[in-house]
């Protein structure tokens, strides 16, 4: 699996809310390449307030694929606060990519309403 951890020095992630550029973290992407403007499917967009959660379903979400230095993985681990509330799981993506990305907890998600164009800068 080309990209994951451990494997290179670099890690492919997929992106779809403060992270995405524009955004207030993605000064955590600074040293990290675009790769494409992708898409999840069968997934679904919260919005909490000052950040999104993602939780499969039955929509799309969009968002953009980074390749991100491996050295930088455990700042951005630490911004979603990964494994404790986030987690990281590797995905599938729309386009045949396969790649890491944030889901949020199931129980945190169903307080908060969907974001129906599965687009984070939509919100």
């Amino acid at each position: 699996m080309q990209g994951e951890a451990g494997e290179s020095e670099t890690i492919d992630i997929f992106v779809y809310g403060t992270l995405l550029p524009g955004e207030c973290n993605h000064f955590y992407l600074a040293r990290s390449s675009l790769i494409a403007d992708d898409a999840i499917d069968n997934a679904e967009l919260f919005n909490c307030g000052a950040y999104p959660m993602l939780r499969p379903g039955s929509g799309k979400v969009y968002g953009k694929c980074y390749r991100v230095p491996l050295t930088d993985l455990g700042a951005i681990d630490e911004l979603e606060e990964h494994p404790n509330f986030y987690y990281r799981q590797w995905v599938q993506l729309a386009s045949g990519r396969e790649t890491w990305t944030y889901f949020g907890p199931e129980k945190e998600a169903q307080q908060y309403p969907k974001i129906p164009s599965g687009s984070w800068q939509d919100r």
